[in-house]
């Protein structure tokens, strides 16, 4: 609804006798409109209420949502972070639900933009292993095969950064004067993450292809 619906609404609302005239009442127009700007500003903030109860397309509200997911942590290197990265963020930390397998690690490689692929090591056992196999594909990872007296292998996981993160300048979520064109990053942010909240016992290796 708009300004003249809401006054068209308050108009047959009035009550009738000769102190609320319908015609030529500058007087009570003047008050009928006031009364409907504001009905009017009401119900935009209303939708706007939609879009803030959402991190994903949050703007007044997005500090409240980072305050209650803890953000900003050691994890932000950026000394400064365009709407869209917060709002990345954000969604990240409130759909990490916990995991252990590169599938997981790959789910949060995907929500901070990155294009990435996951590598395990596993040493070369005989009876388990097909002879001639250098890598293969297990679900969301490649499986890389080394030789049987590097037991400790097993314990180490790649993971290839294929190129930096773009953040493109983007109409209702980029701030014009302050966010540049394009913004690109490194997988500083990444590479903190997964340390972070990798199995204690292994270690990660990073490396960068574009």
């Amino acid at each position: 609804m708009g300004v003249r619906d809401y006054k068209a609404l308050l108009l047959n609302l009035l009550p009738t006798g000769l102190a609320w005239p319908r015609e030529g009442a500058a007087q009570r127009d003047a008050m009928v409109e006031a009364y409907s700007l504001e009905l009017n500003r009401v119900d935009s903030r209303v939708g706007n209420m939609l879009d803030e109860a959402d991190p994903r397309t949050a703007l007044e509200t997005l500090t409240d949502w980072e305050r209650i997911t803890g953000l900003p942590d050691e994890c932000v290197f950026a000394p400064s972070q365009t709407i869209q990265e917060r709002r990345n963020r954000v969604v990240q930390k409130l759909t990490a639900i916990g995991g252990q397998s590169t599938g997981y690690f790959k789910q949060q490689a995907d929500a901070l933009g990155y294009e990435t692929i996951f590598k395990e090591f596993r040493p070369f056992v005989c009876g388990l292993s097909e002879c001639g196999l250098v890598e293969e594909e297990i679900g969301a990872s490649t499986v890389v095969y080394g030789v049987t007296e590097l037991l400790d292998l097993r314990y180490y996981w790649r993971v290839e950064v294929l190129e930096p993160r773009v953040t493109w300048l983007r109409v209702s979520q980029s701030e014009l004067g302050k966010d540049p064109l394009a913004k690109i990053d490194n997988a500083d942010d990444l590479e903190c993450i997964i340390n972070k909240l990798k199995p204690a016992h292994t270690e990660v290796i990073f490396s960068y292809e574009g």
